[in-house]
Parts: C-alpha cells; structure tokens; sequence
C-alpha cells in the first residue's frame, strides 16, 4: 500500500512537472492527439485543451511537411532510434503557419506504442534567419552594382545591368527601371523571373506607376493593392505569386530623373532591405549627374578652344597685352603682338597662377578686385614691375570671361604705361616746385601784413590751424583743405593797403574808418587776382567777410552763393579774433566767444560749420 501511494505520487509530481513546462508537450496515439499540456495548447492558439484532444495530429501538420511527418512516425513505431531535433512547419487552430523544433521519441501505452512530442516555436528564429540571408545576398548584389557604377558610362546599358544584378536576389520576380519624362513613364530595362511577362502584362506593370507620380516618394506595400484601379494589376500579381512591391525615385539634379520598381515573392521590405535599394537608386541619379557633368566638361573644353580661338582672332590687332585666367587665377591664355613685351617667355605663364609669378604688391592689387570681377563688375589698376634692374609701369583693366553665358575666368587687358608714367611724374615734381614757391610766397605775404599790424600778429595762422581742423571733420577732401589754408594765411593781406594809424587805434573807429576796414577783403582779391592759384584762393579771401543772411561785405552774398571753405574761414577767423586781445578791447572769454558764435549762427555764419566748430572747441582743441 505504501508502494503504490509512493508511485501516485511520483506520477503527480511528474504531470505537474509537464504542464509547467515552457515547451510544448504532446502525447499521440493511433495518429490521434490523447494529451497535450499548458504550453502546447497556447502555442496551437486553442482555447481549452480540448480543442485538440482527439483530433488527427496530421491536421496540424502543414502540407509540405505530411510525407516527413508519417515517414517519421513510422519508424518510431517501430522502435527506430531518430535525428532528436528537427523542423517542422505546424498549421495553428486560427490557420496560422509556424516554424517548430521538434523532438518526439516512443512511449509505452495500454500495451502499445504511443509517441511523446516535444516541440518549441522558432519561428521568428527562421524569420531571422531567413531575413539575414535574404540581406547578406542583396549585399553581395549591390557590391556588384557598386562596381558597375564605376566602370559603365552609358545610361541603358548601366540600367540594365542594376536590374540585371537586383534580379540575382532570390526573392525577387520582377525588377525593373523607368523613365519619367514630363509625366510620361517609358520603361528602359527590366529583368523578369516570369518567362510569359508579354508586352500587355508588362505595360500593367508600368501602368501601376502612373499613381505613384503624384506623389513621388519610397514607399513599399503588401500585394493586393486596395485601389481599385488597379484591380487588373492584383490579379497578375496573384497569378506571378508576388506578394509585394518596392518603388522609389530616383533623382538627377534634384529633379525626378526615373523610378526603380520590384516586386517580391516575401510579404514584405525589411527596413535595412528599403535603405539599401534607396542608396543604389540615389546612387544612379548621382552616376547620371556625374556622367552628364563629363559629358558637359568635354564639349566645354572643345566650345572654349572654339572661343579662345575667335578670341585671339579678336585681339590680334591690338598693341597690349592680353591675359585670361580661371576661377582660380591659373593662367589659361595669353596673346602679345609683340612676344618681348611678355617678358618671359610664352610658356612661362600657362598653367600658372598670377599669385606665383607676380611680385606682393600687385598681387594684392588683383586680388582686392578679382573676386568683384567674378561677380560681374569691371576693375582697372596700374601696377609696376621691376625687370632687369628697369621699373616698367602697367595699366590693367579686368573684365568678366563670360562663356555660354556665365563667368568662366578673367579676361586682362594690360598696357605698358611707363612713359605716360615718367612723364606724369617728371610734371609731378614740377607742379610740387611752383607750389613750394607759391606757398613761400604766400607766406611771405602773409609775414608783411603782419609786420604792419603788430597787434595782430600771429592771427592768420592760428585762424589757418583752426578753419582746417574744422575742413577735416566736415570731410572736406584734401586738395579743397590745402586752398582753404593758403587763403587762410593771407585772408587779411588786404591790410596792406589800410593806414597803419587805423589798424592800430586804440579807441573807437570813426565811421569813414570802418568802411576802410571794410575794403580790405576787395584789396586783397585785387593783390592776389594776378596769382595762378589751383585752388580759388582769391575768392575765398573775397568772401571771408560775407554773411549767410546777406549782411555781410563787399557783395553782400548769400548762403548757396557763399564758397563753403569762405564759410569755415569766416567762423575761424571770428573765433580767433575774439578771442585775441586789440588795443581797443581785452580778449573775450572762450565761453562768451561760443556763445556768440551760437547766436549769429544760421545769420551770419553756416549752421553746419558752427556745429563743427563748437564740437572741436568743447573738445578741448587747442590752435593757439
């Protein structure tokens, strides 16, 4: 009794270890399924065990599989000893195929032989596999395309060995490569598994396409396609056993060049699979670009002979020199009329850049307008260059090379100035000795008046100091500022012709005596008048004593007929003399002097020049 409660509970213990068990487990006999556990009945998708129980085991087993199935279980029945694992494919009771690991022995029961089977699902194991094989040989495939890529140039023959390679792929029953011209798909190669693929059939094919024009894209769908318009293009799936496709553009240019098209016997693209096909159809759009930029390049270099040609045919009458650079200043032509005046010889310069050739100092120069030239503007400089111990001087003028209508290079047209230039400075030298003179003149007046007017002494040249000083903060150009201080110097060299008893008096000038005063700015144009000044000297001594509103002496001028530098020589001078001491009267304070000049501002001196000059005074600005 002990015995038999022992062997009870031992069997207990043995079924319970069989329904915990993560594999499945069934028992068969007489082909009918008499036992299954936990794990068996959640794999074969039942509800309850008894779903199963009972059935035929072969019911289970999927078609391609029976003949196996029974050859097996044969020779378990006859106490054969098997292989311990196989795979097998089992049918689900919701019609599901999986892939299972299958290991089954034979087992005692009612005196016969019944079949113990233990099996595991694997089936994303053989999708794994599968996917990873299906991967590894695309892989090989586009290496093989990436070696056509390199060696192939023209467009039909490189379209037909991608789908003639694609089509190596296992899976793939249809692979094929279409132009898109203005909205029109014409097909250049495809590669079928599907001998009976007739014209019909394959413009089905192409015909699908149309959609996928609206919105050009990657994209990869399982086979049947819900549109209904293409319903004929199903049913020709069906019949080829595809049960998917891939399509995606392919780009030359950014502009839609074509489409690459598969169709598979798997029920889908994996994504690493959509990534790879992607590169090879981005990588025949840049193979086309690169083949038409060839292709370009080649007749550009033929139509740019054409065009150096006619362009030397142009410039063969000319006496200068003519140079022609690329985008990089690489010399690309050249023509002399005379090949001395190159200097070096012709060879010297072609394939060079005028950076390694030219001295720093005139490559800086065309550097600072090469790149305006290649934007379409025009430039001219002169430069110098020392050759066999001779200065020679060039005039250069740079224009844009156009060819086909966009900027390829420079072209420079250089002409040998240097006698222009000798000559320019033989009068440069000449022009700076008379105005040496002239200036010691001027000065030399300037020391007279002040020699008669002891009083006033140094007054000419402290009014010269501060109206350039105001000249230079209005911008006015140097040349206008070198009249303005000579016309300083001397603006009271009329003096000269006023009685020294009136320049000097101490008191209050009688009313015979301001008119006299007022008459020096008229004797000193009249004593300059003969002096062939560059600068309008006189003038400006003329009008020093005008006022904006009218109001001032000898013509009594206004505002727009006032000399500008008259107008900064006018504040100076007022400036200065107020801020001087006369026999008459002590210096004014430099505060009063200000805002004096403040009130006549805009009456009897310009508003502009006043600004000026009160910002250079409260500046600090010393110019006595």
């Amino acid at each position: 009794m002990k015995l038999n409660s022992e062997a009870i509970s031992e069997r207990e213990a043995f079924q319970k270890l069989v329904e915990l068990s993560p594999d499945a487990i069934a028992i068969h006999f007489e082909g009918k399924i008499i036992y299954i556990n936990e794990a068996c009945k959640r794999l074969m998708e039942a509800e309850k065990k008894e779903d199963l129980i009972g059935k035929p085991v072969l019911s289970f087993v999927h078609k391609n599989f029976q003949n196996f199935v029974k050859e097996r279980i044969g020779k378990l029945l006859e106490g054969k000893v098997l292989k311990s694992l196989v795979e097998e494919i089992f049918i689900t009771l919701r019609r599901r195929e999986i892939f299972v690991e299958v290991a089954a022995s034979p087992i005692p029961y009612q005196g016969k032989r019944a079949i113990l089977v233990v099996f595991r699902d694997i089936t994303q194991k053989k999708k794994n596999e599968d996917k990873n094989s299906h991967l590894s040989q695309l892989l090989k495939v586009i290496h093989s395309i990436d070696q056509i890529f390199l060696l192939e140039k023209r467009v039909n023959i490189l379209a037909d060995k991608i789908c003639e390679n694609l089509k190596k792929v296992k899976n793939y029953g249809f692979v094929l490569i279409s132009k898109v011209e203005e909205k029109n798909i014409k097909n250049i190669s495809f590669y079928s598994n599907e001998d009976f693929l007739n014209k019909t059939e394959e413009e089905k094919f192409i015909k699908s396409l149309y959609l996928f024009l609206e919105k050009p894209k990657t994209f990869s769908e399982k086979i049947p396609f819900k549109e209904e318009s293409l319903k004929e293009w199903n049913e020709l799936c069906k019949k080829m056993n595809f049960k998917s496709f891939f399509i995606t553009p392919i780009y030359m240019e950014k502009k839609l060049w074509g489409i690459l098209n598969i169709y598979s016997y798997r029920e889908f693209f994996e994504k690493e699979e959509i990534l790879f096909l992607e590169d090879v159809s981005r990588d025949f759009g840049t193979k086309l670009e690169f083949e038409k930029i060839k292709e370009e390049e080649r007749r550009t270099k033929i139509e740019l002979k054409i065009s150096e040609e006619k362009l030397k045919a142009m410039v063969s009458a000319l006496d200068d020199l003519v140079f022609a650079f690329d985008l990089k200043g690489n010399f690309t032509f050249f023509y002399a009329n005379k090949k001395e005046n190159l200097l070096y010889p012709p060879e010297f310069f072609l394939g060079k850049n005028f950076r390694d050739i030219l001295p720093s100092h005139t490559v800086e120069k065309i550097e600072s307008t090469f790149k305006k030239v290649l934007s379409g503007e025009f430039a001219e400089f002169e430069y110098w260059l020392e050759f066999n111990g001779k200065v020679r001087w060039y005039s250069t003028k740079l224009s844009p090379y156009y060819f086909k209508n966009k900027i390829i290079g420079v072209i420079a047209v250089v002409r040998d100035i240097t006698e222009k230039v000798e000559f320019e400075t033989e009068k440069f030298d000449y022009l700076n000795k008379i105005q040496s003179t002239l200036e010691a003149t001027v000065m030399a007046l300037a020391n007279a008046v002040e020699m008669r007017d002891a009083t006033t002494y140094g007054h000419q040249a402290r009014t010269a100091k501060l109206a350039c000083e105001i000249a230079k903060k209005m911008g006015l150009p140097p040349d206008k500022i070198q009249g303005l201080k000579l016309a300083s110097h001397i603006h009271d060299v009329g003096k000269i012709g006023i009685p020294s008893e009136i320049l000097a008096k101490p008191g209050k000038l009688l009313p015979i005596e301001v008119e006299m005063i007022k008459t020096h700015a008229q004797k000193g144009y009249e004593i300059l008048k003969g002096i062939n000044f560059p600068w309008p000297v006189q003038e400006i001594v003329l009008q020093h004593s005008e006022h904006i509103d009218g109001s001032g002496y000898p013509r009594g001028l206004k505002e727009k007929q006032i000399l500008i530098e008259a107008k900064i020589l006018a504040v100076a001078d007022a400036i200065d003399a107020m801020s001087s001491h006369r026999p008459y009267r002590p210096a004014f304070p430099l505060s009063e002097v200000m805002k004096e000049i403040k009130e006549l501002s805009g009456k009897w001196y310009d508003k502009k020049v006043v600004e000026v000059a009160l910002e250079l005074l409260n500046s600090g600005f010393k110019w006595y």
